[in-house]
């Protein structure tokens, strides 16, 4: 059994885990990273493994040679590098098609994007058995050379996976991932065809290729900035009007906003920023928590509007240490009086505080999706010990507009923690819109003009009460949370409400 037998086969198995962790990543500008964008990928790469394992054995059987293998490889190798050329227009496809709501042509967009990483895991997978019957070919431990092999290929899987998403992802970002492994794979191939030579044609294929590939994942007029992080692909743009705008994946929705002086943004963030109006909260000071902080737009919104009549400490809490850098540089994340900013999940970060606040804001989005972990029971109650008596908890949902599905399950699950809990309905984006959920253990009412700061004040804010219909009456739990299946569904019914009007 050849060293480069070996060695191919390892990095096989490597290309096959690391476009799997990738691929999610680069499908995020369009379509976000939730379940079925995970479920989609891994079926896809699941069923290319199989076909390829079929087809491999049967090659095997049949053109056993190092020719072959190596040809294999190259394949592999240049159709796994050339997947972010091939995916840019079947992406903007996809952002064109949810802006219009054409559900059925999103739907074709991530199928025909998932397909994209088919050919190369499927030439990958045919590599294991020919590698067999090549490095078993007049040896009587035909077993012991199998287990071998497809002990590497595990190996260069559980490597794949470990230095895909902690190592190249977050080094280079998706495309040039999916480069240098497609660059390992096809050299590794050449030298089993071309020895040498072959290697250093591979070699300076890929660096044309990385030449070639330079430019922005999106191209937008008004982008000034974009980024891949570990969690998001990030993007932050400029208008004419000197407004700034950070944007996260698929950017159905912005995640913060920074008007040009001190104007209201006209958005979800100012009605978040009102909550500390609906609290019974006594004494000079104002204690604000962020969980999903972002940019910074409703700690700037609270600083603004109670600054002058309070001592305002905001507390913001964010996973991406990427998406605090992009708001520090673009959005003035610094300049927020009274903000301390803290890198960490939400529900993580949660447990460890000790002190009370008047309002606790969740804001809190992976695309359209909520984290599941945090819209359960376990988890509002958790908020509930961190609020002040008096004090509020308010929170942005992204709901489906005219679906009940999703409001119901979390309202309802709020319900079973808070004492009141009222909503308010914001005009639709697209086919969501934003609801505010207040909630609290004393009775939630909007006080007079007088007593609501005067940047605040032409908000008119209408809050309602929350009557669950009994068929939407879901309490989400650490146990069961099936938040992404709740918004799919009702997504697909607002997508689908309008072509079957027509």
């Amino acid at each position: 059994m050849t060293r480069s037998i070996q060695l191919s086969i390892f990095l096989a198995g490597f290309a096959v885990m690391a476009a799997e962790m990738v691929a999610p990543r680069l499908l995020a500008p369009a379509f976000g990273t939730s379940q079925l964008v995970w479920t989609q990928v891994i079926g896809m790469i699941l069923v290319a493994l199989t076909l390829g394992a079929w087809i491999g054995g049967w090659l095997a059987d049949r053109a056993p040679s190092e020719r072959t293998f190596g040809s294999i490889l190259v394949a592999g190798g240049v159709l796994i590098a050339l997947i972010p050329v091939a995916s840019r227009p079947i992406l903007d496809s996809a952002i064109a098609a949810l802006a219009a709501q054409q559900v059925t042509n999103y739907l074709s967009s991530l199928a025909a994007a998932s397909l994209l990483f088919a050919p190369p895991v499927l030439l990958f997978a045919m590599a294991t058995p020919l590698a067999i019957r090549l490095a078993a070919a007049g040896r009587a431990d035909l077993g012991r050379v199998a287990g071998t092999l497809s002990a590497l290929a595990a190996l260069g899987s559980i490597a794949g996976t470990f230095g895909a998403s902690l190592v190249l992802l977050p080094a280079l970002g998706s495309r040039d991932t999916l480069l240098v492994v497609g660059a390992m794979a096809a050299t590794a191939g050449a030298a089993q065809v071309l020895r040498a030579r072959g290697s250093a044609l591979a070699l300076v294929f890929f660096i044309g290729l990385a030449v070639l590939g330079r430019g922005p994942i999106r191209s937008e007029t008004e982008q000034i900035f974009e980024s891949e992080s570990l969690y998001n692909y990030i993007q932050v743009q400029r208008d004419a009007q000197g407004w700034a705008r950070l944007l996260l994946n698929e950017s159905v929705s912005l995640q913060s906003l920074r008007p040009e002086g001190p104007a209201l943004t006209g958005g979800v963030w100012d009605y978040l920023a009102f909550a500390p109006s609906l609290t019974r909260r006594e004494g000079p000071e104002l204690r604000v928590l962020l969980l999903g902080l972002a940019g910074g737009t409703v700690a700037r919104q609270v600083a603004d509007a109670y600054g002058d009549e309070a001592r305002v400490r905001i507390h913001g809490i964010e996973l991406d240490p990427a998406v605090l850098d992009a708001g520090r540089r673009y959005l003035g994340l610094d300049s927020v009086p009274g903000l301390t900013a803290e890198v960490g999940d939400a529900r993580v970060a949660l447990a460890r505080l000790r002190e009370r606040f008047h309002v606790v804001v969740i804001d809190v989005f992976r695309g359209l999706y909520l984290p599941p972990h945090l819209v359960t029971r376990e988890f509002f109650e958790a908020c509930r010990h961190r609020v002040e008596s008096g004090g509020v908890l308010a929170m942005n949902l992204a709901a489906p507009t005219d679906s009940g599905r999703l409001l119901g399950a979390v309202a309802w699950t709020l319900e079973q923690v808070f004492e009141e809990v009222r909503y308010m309905k914001l005009p639709a984006s697209g086919p969501v819109a934003s609801v505010v959920l207040f909630a609290s253990d004393d009775e939630i009412r909007v006080p007079s003009s007088d007593a609501i700061p005067p940047k605040l004040r032409g908000l008119g804010v209408e809050l309602q009460p929350i009557d669950v219909p009994t068929r939407y009456r879901r309490v989400l739990t650490d146990d069961h949370a099936p938040i992404e299946w709740l918004t799919d569904l009702a997504l697909l019914e607002a997508l689908v409400s309008p072509v079957l009007e027509r």
